[in-house]
């Protein structure tokens, strides 16, 4: 059964992995949604506590893995690298009003 245990721990411990680097790499993380970080990061400390206690070393593993990742993420959500921010805002406007024109030309002659 401790087998289980730790796959799972592993499997929980690096599912954030993805987000984190794709956080770094894109250098924010406007997609991903403020409740979803700060539920995530509440769960995560928690349950450190909760596996503390209880000595249960594949849970530590996980809860302490998952809440690096978890605050990469959260960096970049709130301290997102200005240049990638102002680029991606301007593509979104850019995109935006592409569409607006798009619309106005097709549906509003």
């Amino acid at each position: 059964m401790m087998m289980f245990g730790w796959i799972s721990a592993i499997a929980f411990g690096i599912c954030g992995l993805p987000q984190a680097i794709k956080s770094y790499r894109d250098g924010h993380s406007m997609g991903v949604s403020h409740g979803l970080i700060i539920l995530w990061l509440i769960g995560e400390l928690a349950g450190i506590v909760y596996a503390i206690h209880l000595m249960a070393t594949p849970l530590i593993f996980n809860y302490i893995f998952n809440t690096i990742f978890v605050g990469v993420i959260l960096r970049y959500k709130y301290f997102a690298r200005e240049k990638k921010c102002r680029d991606l805002e301007k593509e979104v406007l850019t995109t935006c009003w592409t569409s607006i024109l798009n619309f106005k030309r097709y549906f509003m002659k």
